[in-house]
């Protein structure tokens, strides 16, 4: 009898005792992997041999081809899993439900900017049909061979109708409550029953703490298994060496630094939003790059603070994060240089190190919370100049583009990303080079 998703979950934890111990950062969720690593091969074959002689024993991705028995066809599943003739995949999903998907996975709807530029960056751009309103309503330079697609509409009101119609083998969501909350709240099993090749489920490679799972199980269902390594390959390489340098400054040097936005100030207000203990975006961002939040330890994710709190707390840096002004649709940070000096002379802030020192930044919201991975580079150099001189953001911001999006836009011409901009032999890194000449 096959398992249940529920059952599976509680084999999870069951078994996690028994579950061999390897060196992955991460687990790769997908039945076939028997040794629960990071990948498929042919030390899963072996492992499968072992349970089946009964020396080993069996973990919750053991059975591979999930028909509730472990036996040589469980091998053969592993090795059409390896060279890339299986045709169905058996997988745990972001939300944790057992999920089958039919390969090959030619036609694709992903949801929101984050899980479109992930299957982009697997090189499955022109398997995508259709998009959401969220894809749509992003700037043209951000997915341009995207905006004539079909539309689904948004999370709280996708047209089933229009999914239908468009019979993809696969509908990508970053999590089912945003599902159960709009007006299908049945949408996943109705979309299954009327496409019966297709698969709806959870993805989430938008932060820290699931980028690499996500996007390798991700091109294990594409297909792509190459295109995955040398993603993850690169972005471990460069996060790996910030890391290590990280890692050398103690906790009592590490820069204070207060996360805000400037909604607050065009509202004229004088108390300030900022991110709690419950943010997992933001707090993971600054962790990253060696940032000590000042409210990580305050109930909450998105919180309100008064004025009073920061001049008391008296940052070393203040990060404003910005989506009115910043992003790859701007050129000129004109508007940046005007909203810091607004900032700055606050009379509550006026005497904090932050603004003393001339330590407040703007960053443009997109970059921090969906391409995060981005911005790191970029924090990582404004908040430890000294540390990261070789360090060069805007090269690694470049090559995501080049290299993984397939974009024509160049980071030395276009895009307000950081403000005031990394300065650097090679140019301004976060604002386009000409503003370098004209001082």
């Amino acid at each position: 009898m096959k398992r249940t998703s529920l059952e599976l979950l509680l084999a999870v934890g069951l078994l996690a005792s028994i579950a061999p111990s390897v060196a992955a950062d991460f687990t790769l969720e997908i039945f076939g992997n028997a040794n629960m690593d990071e990948t498929i091969d042919d030390a899963d074959i072996a492992y499968v041999e072992e349970v089946i002689r009964g020396t080993k024993e069996s973990t919750n991705l053991t059975d591979a081809n999930n028909d509730g028995t472990i036996d040589e066809r469980d091998i053969e599943q592993i090795r059409q899993i390896i060279d890339g003739s299986a045709k169905e995949l058996t997988f745990i999903d972001y939300d944790g439900v057992l999920k089958t998907v039919h390969l090959p996975v030619r036609r694709i709807i992903p949801t929101y900017s984050y899980i479109t530029w992930g299957v982009e960056m697997l090189g499955a751009k022109d398997r995508i049909i259709a998009v959401d309103e969220s894809v749509r309503d992003e700037e043209l330079t951000v997915f341009p061979d995207l905006k004539d697609l079909p539309s689904i509409g948004t999370s709280s009101d996708y047209d089933k109708e229009k999914i239908i119609e468009l019979q993809p083998d696969a509908v990508l969501v970053f999590t089912r409550k945003w599902l159960t909350t709009g007006s299908n709240p049945n949408l996943e099993k109705d979309v299954e029953a009327a496409c019966p090749n297709c698969t709806v489920f959870a993805l989430m490679p938008r932060n820290i703490g699931t980028f690499k799972a996500e996007m390798a199980k991700l091109s294990y269902i594409l297909g792509n298994k190459d295109a995955g390594n040398e993603l993850i390959q690169w972005y471990e390489g460069y996060m790996g060496n910030i890391a290590a340098k990280i890692e050398e400054i103690p906790e009592e040097d590490r820069p204070r630094v207060f996360h805000t936005d400037n909604d607050q100030l065009a509202a004229g207000k004088t108390s300030y939003h900022t991110y709690g203990r419950d943010s997992e975006d933001v707090s993971l961002v600054l962790d990253e790059v060696g940032g000590s939040n000042i409210a990580k330890d305050m109930p909450g994710d998105w919180i309100e603070v008064d004025a009073e709190w920061v001049l008391t707390q008296n940052p070393d840096v203040i990060i404003i994060t910005d989506w009115n002004n910043m992003g790859y649709a701007f050129d000129d940070p004109a508007a940046c240089s005007e909203v810091r000096e607004s900032f700055m002379s606050r009379p509550e802030l006026k005497n904090t190190g932050a603004v003393r020192d001339g330590r407040v930044y703007m960053i443009n919201w997109d970059t921090v919370v969906t391409e995060w991975f981005i911005a790191i580079p970029y924090l990582a150099k404004l908040l430890h100049p000294d540390i990261f001189q070789d360090l060069d953001p805007e090269g690694i911001h470049q090559e995501f583009l080049t290299r993984f999006r397939g974009l024509d836009y160049d980071l030395n011409e276009h895009g307000v990303f950081v403000y005031p901009p990394v300065e650097s032999e090679r140019g301004l890194a976060g604002v386009p080079d000409r503003y370098k000449e004209q001082g």
